[in-house]
């Protein structure tokens, strides 16, 4: 298993593009040939196969992306070779050659020593650009092999075959906005020794003008005070104008020794077999160091590469020294920005200087701690400048042991907090802590529950299981318990009309991220999948508010598509005063007994008017007993405004969703319309009663700000939870027994709400039973999954038993037996497992 953890890991996140990738790879001679060979080293491999699951496509989908004039062509590279590239990078294609000496202009050398690679007279190492500035397309990795397409006309596609059946190509990464070209010239590695002291006086005077630094992008609330080191990227270095992300293997790298990290800085050197030519004609055999580059920026680290941040002209230098010698690196401190003359050694002069390094280390021995090295350099922190100090968000409440006799919660079907992570994540971040609330996380997922029974709105199941969040010798004493909560489904043509108003945050924050651009796009999904008595109003909102549109039925939808399209973004954030209009436009469309609902779609932001969560929040809640309720769309990333978007819904008996991609509106405004729109039950709670004779203390997982007082299970006047049609709810609880006890009976589950038809309190009873005791090998995958899901969204939040917690027990827990095609029949539940291993990757701590 964790052989495949980490092959999954190298392939990540590519699950997804494997369809549209099989269908480019037909375009490309030669590749059905490559794909029977890798399927047969796939069915020699003792690792578990995840792919997707089939699902009809049209016929040949890339064909209708390609360019008019140009071709879609696939490559084939080490991971050396491919670097850090990623889906639609913007990429140079370097080619480094050897070529007969004859075929290159003669070498008019100024230095008096020459440098002769021993490589045979007349063969040479040549580099040179071959394209600049190419899309790559899509990528996939598998073991050692990178495949990448790219977009190319005829005769560029004619270029890079013969160059690959010639020479080594290999890529390096631009910037997404640097459309410069280098100018074309061919380079062999003499010429380049032979210029090395112009070539690192030119890196001074960039490193003078601030490039090749690479601008830190610090991981949001990245110090999660981990039991474990941070292995892997904490951060990101972007590339900037002139400047290229190439990756090298070091043959004496081992980050397991040396942990480098982005942001690091290193001196690189070559080491070549020579035949030095001094000006008397004397020929001499040597090893030969020669300092190449000082402080070289580092990207990113793994294994024996290194992805470092360089010129193109540099990429050529380095290429041809790995051709023509060894490359290797030394480590600097972050703060020495010193550039030493460069210098070129034998062994012979090394020698005859030895007693002089001798004294000069029994100088520094003197003033310095020599024996013993410098921490400032160790593996903790290389190369680590810590932002200044700032504000930090408060952080979020963790439920702790209790001892009482019951727990009680109000039920929670919004998964905002999911979608905002799954942003953040692909972008290469971490979420706030005050932001990842475990059970949104949990209520993302299908996790199969029995459908209620036909007289009964909502149906319990229970399972429990030994807690893998705590050691094994434990698992006698400690459990977790799921308890699970099920909507009734409707059937066709069941729900209630809707007249929604669409209040449209269009302030000039909007505009960043494509935000807008998202907001369009849900608004038209959910109007193409209304009913024919729906109604929709659309108000706006910036520096003031206004009704674009009052409330009209869907025999326009044309009307209304075109209000869709017409909205643009600018200006401040009214969003009280957007709240009134709405409200108000609301109100003129109101039907007595049919879903009435305003749906939000902001970042959140407010700085026009009340800002602050009160006086909305006021505002909110006051529209409840007209029967007025809310929901909230969140969109972008920096600066959005969570906790406002979520209590809004909270507090409005609706939902709170954030839309990230296109799927998610897929989800949201299609496949569960229902449940979105109709509610079934209202102030939804459950309380959980143990028997104090069996259980010493329990814990719920999440649901912090859902918890309720003791007395509120009874009172049907408290605010609880609604739950639409269809919607799924898990809760776990962490429950320790009492020496000698058992689970059976330890505890029941009562749940109490209000039946949306005719406003009267329904209350249901279902006590753990026999039957849903299992061991963790024996539970359901559905019971292992939601484990992983917990332990992910505890170390993501760093509670306390989350910094216990690791990430390779719980991917082999949610893996073993079936776990692999459970994982792969659902796309959600697979690309939760590309999110897991990412993160992993970033924040490390595979096991104790």
């Amino acid at each position: 298993m964790k052989a495949f953890r980490e092959g999954y890991m190298k392939r990540a996140p590519l699950f997804r593009a494997w369809l549209l990738f099989a269908s480019a790879c037909v375009l490309v001679s030669g590749c059905e040939q490559s794909s029977t060979a890798n399927t047969k080293t796939a069915e020699s491999s003792p690792r578990v196969s995840l792919k997707p699951k089939p699902v009809p496509k049209p016929p040949e989908p890339d064909a209708m992306l390609i360019p008019d004039g140009e071709r879609l062509t696939v490559l084939r590279f080490d991971r050396e070779e491919m670097g850090d590239i990623q889906d639609g990078d913007r990429v140079d294609i370097l080619g480094v050659f050897e070529i007969p000496q004859d075929e290159l202009s003669p070498i008019d050398p100024t230095n008096e020593q020459i440098l002769s690679l021993d490589r045979g007279e007349l063969q040479l190492h040549v580099a040179m650009p071959l394209l600049q500035n190419v899309r790559a397309h899509k990528r996939r990795c598998e073991e050692d092999a990178c495949f990448v397409s790219f977009f190319v006309t005829r005769d560029e596609d004619s270029l890079i075959s013969l160059s690959d059946s010639r020479g080594a190509l290999s890529l390096a990464r631009r910037s997404e906005s640097d459309t410069t070209m280098q100018a074309i010239s061919k380079r062999t590695l003499k010429e380049a020794l032979v210029d090395i002291d112009v070539l690192q006086e030119r890196r001074r005077e960039n490193l003078g003008k601030g490039m090749l630094h690479g601008k830190r992008k610090q991981i949001i609330d990245d110090e999660r005070n981990r039991t474990c080191e941070f292995n892997n990227r904490i951060g990101k270095i972007s590339v900037g104008e002139g400047e290229r992300a190439a990756t090298f293997a070091f043959a004496d790298h081992r980050q397991e020794l040396v942990k480098l990290q982005p942001g690091d800085w290193l001196d690189i050197s070559g080491v070549f077999r020579t035949r030095i030519e001094p000006s008397d004609g004397n020929r001499s055999n040597e090893i030969i160091d020669i300092e190449l580059l000082q402080r070289v920026r580092v990207i990113h680290a793994e294994a024996n590469r290194v992805t470092l941040l360089l010129t193109g002209d540099e990429i050529r230098l380095l290429r041809l020294a790995q051709r023509g010698g060894r490359i290797r690196y030394t480590l600097r401190r972050p703060d020495d920005e010193k550039n030493a003359p460069l210098a070129k050694h034998t062994l012979k002069s090394m020698l005859a200087d030895l007693e002089l390094l001798h004294s000069q280390r029994v100088k520094r021995c003197k003033t310095k701690n020599c024996h013993q090295g410098q921490l400032a350099i160790n593996n903790k922190g290389t190369g680590q400048n810590k932002p200044a100090s700032k504000a930090r968000a408060p952080r979020r409440a963790y439920n702790v042991d209790s001892s009482d006799g019951s727990s009680t919660f109000s039920l929670d079907v919004d998964a905002g907090a999911y979608t905002r992570m799954r942003e953040i994540v692909n972008k290469s971040n971490l979420p706030k802590r005050n932001e990842v609330r475990v059970e949104e996380y949990l209520n993302y997922f299908d996790w199969n529950l029995p459908r209620p029974p036909s007289e009964q709105k909502l149906g319990i199941t229970l399972e429990a299981t030994p807690d893998p969040m705590v050691p094994a010798e434990l698992h006698d004493v400690r459990r977790v318990v799921r308890v699970g909560i099920k909507a009734r489904e409707l059937a066709a043509g069941e729900r209630k009309p809707a007249h929604l108003t669409f209040l449209v945050d269009t302030s000039g924050s909007m505009l960043e991220d494509g935000r807008l651009s998202k907001v369009k796009d849900a608004l038209k999904v959910l109007v193409s999948n209304l009913g024919e008595k729906d109604t929709v109003s659309l108000v706006t909102y910036a520096g003031s508010a206004r009704i674009a549109l009052e409330h009209t039925g869907l025999n326009q939808r044309k009307a209304l598509i075109d209000a869709i399209n017409k909205l643009q973004a600018d200006g401040a954030t009214a969003m009280q005063s957007g709240l009134t209009y709405a409200y108000q436009s609301a109100a003129r469309g109101f039907v007595e007994g049919d879903i009435n609902r305003v749906i939000v779609l902001s970042d959140g932001n407010a700085n026009v008017g009340a800002a602050d969560h009160l006086p909305m929040l006021a505002t909110v809640q006051s529209q409840i007993e007209k029967g007025i309720t809310i929901s909230t769309i969140g969109v972008g990333d920096q600066g959005y405004r969570d906790e406002l978007m979520e209590r809004l819904a909270d507090k409005g008996d609706g939902n709170h969703y954030f839309i990230d991609s296109y799927d998610e509106i897929h989800r949201v405004f299609l496949e569960q319309i229902d449940g979105t729109l109709q509610l079934v039950a209202r102030d939804a709670r459950v309380k959980v009663t143990f028997d104090k004779s069996k259980v010493s203390t329990h814990r719920l997982i999440g649901y912090e700000n859902r918890a309720l007082k003791k007395g509120d299970f009874e009172d049907d006047a408290v605010d609880a939870g609604e739950v639409g049609a269809g919607h799924e709810v898990t809760a776990l609880y962490a429950v320790s027994l009492l020496p000698g006890q058992t689970i059976d009976g330890a505890l029941s589950v009562s749940l109490r709400y209000r039946d949306e038809e005719d406003g009267e309190p329904r209350q249901l009873e279902r006590a753990l039973e026999p039957g849903d005791i299992h061991s963790l090998e024996d539970a359901s995958k559905d019971h292992r999954f939601a484990l992983g899901v917990v332990a992910f969204a505890e170390i993501l939040r760093d509670s306390e038993a989350g910094k216990k917690l690791y990430f390779q027990p719980f991917y082999d827990l949610m893996m073993e037996g079936e776990g692999a095609h459970y994982i792969e029949s659902d796309p959600r539940k697979l690309e939760f497992i590309e999110l897991y291993t990412k993160v992993w990757g970033m924040i490390g701590c595979g096991q104790p």
